[in-house]
């Protein structure tokens, strides 16, 4: 494999997760989930 393209490929992998990371899409779901949670525990918190 030529080291130029697989250094491309592991930028390119590096910044998808970057963004994944920063936008991460799936918080305010787990926050709901975690407020639902621990409405029906009881918990104030």
């Amino acid at each position: 494999m030529d080291i130029v393209s697989l250094g491309m490929g592991l930028l390119l992998a590096v910044v998808v997760a970057a963004l994944i990371l920063l936008e991460d899409p799936c918080k305010p779901i787990r926050q709901q989930v975690r407020e639902r949670t621990a409405e029906e525990k009881g918990d104030p918190s």
